[in-house]
């Protein structure tokens, strides 16, 4: 039985990292991993995200990971946020206990701009963070994992540990089971009545900028407040956006009762073992109606030199 096999795996990490804490003098993390069917991972985040912290990725392809919880978190602030987190990171897995088929794994993200003032809607969010979940489900070309990872001191009870554990995975299937997806609430209000006319200005504004070289190249964005009936049901936006584009990256991390989830259509980098992959989106252009048009186009690109570099 799987079940029986995760216990065993689970004990072993427990024991081992407890054995390791007492050397060390310092927590350690355990994980302990066994293949499963992974089912629905929309629902099994929609249905815990509201009680616990909870961290989904639907990855390009067919890679998809859901958390829930958090065994450890690595955090950083700073113009130095990406190499402490890196570094934190090495060491703490350097000195993991693993037992069974899966390795610790994690999910997080990084604050664009430290030097910016944070806004209230980011209050909950450091500038970066690096979670391993306690409960995570790994789902590869169909193939499901579950990973369960703790932190471990020299004096924990294994025993009560293995059962908490073993019981928030269970009472995670048990919602989603339980789970019924509801409708998703219309925007009754959309914020300012000027948002067109001032996100033209802004527009105008950045063109003006590059007329005068003051840019080179320039992303405008905005914010737009909206207002619903009722409470904001995540299930169906994530649905939606995986739907409208299946080859996005679709993304939500629940954390201090707010939710940040959305979709990028750029896949920045994959790295596994010794490859890596990348799509790159700006250098692109439309096809022509006619081979001899198609040229000129690919011609034109290839000349351009913001789109060489």
């Amino acid at each position: 039985m799987a079940s029986d096999l995760l216990e065993t795996h689970l004990r072993e990490a427990l024991r081992g990292a407890r054995e390791r804490a007492r050397h060390q003098g310092g927590p350690i993390l355990a994980t302990a991993g066994v293949p499963i069917e992974s089912g629905d991972l929309i629902s099994l985040f929609a249905s815990s995200s509201n009680r616990s912290l909870a961290c989904l990725w639907l990855g390009t392809g067919k890679h998809s990971i859901f958390g829930l919880g958090a065994a450890w978190e690595i955090t950083a602030s700073g113009e130095g946020r990406f190499s402490e987190v890196a570094k934190a990171w090495r060491a703490l897995i350097s000195e993991a206990i693993v037992a069974g088929e899966a390795g610790p794994i994690a999910l997080g993200g990084f604050r664009f701009d430290p030097q910016q003032q944070v806004s209230d809607l980011w209050r909950g969010f450091p500038d970066a963070s690096l979670i391993i979940p306690r409960v995570a489900v790994r789902v590869r070309n169909g193939s499901g994992r579950l990973i369960i990872s703790e932190a471990v001191e020299a004096d924990t009870d294994v025993d009560r540990r293995t059962g908490e554990l073993l019981e928030l995975w269970f009472c995670a299937q048990t919602r989603r089971t339980a789970f019924v997806e509801a409708q998703c609430v219309r925007p009754v209000a959309k914020g300012r009545t000027d948002a067109k006319e001032r996100w033209a200005a802004l527009v105008n504004e950045a063109v003006a900028a590059i007329g005068r070289g003051d840019l080179e190249k320039v992303v405008t964005a905005r914010t737009l407040d909206m207002e619903f009936a009722g409470p904001i049901v995540i299930s169906p936006v994530l649905r939606r956006l995986r739907e409208s584009n299946p080859n996005a990256c679709v993304f939500a991390f629940g954390r201090h009762g707010a939710c940040f989830a959305g979709a990028t259509p750029e896949t920045l980098l994959i790295l596994e073992n010794r490859s890596f992959r990348t799509m790159a989106l700006a250098g692109s252009i439309s096809r022509g109606q006619e081979p001899e048009e198609d040229r000129r186009l690919g011609e034109a690109l290839l000349a351009s030199a913001k789109d060489r570099r």
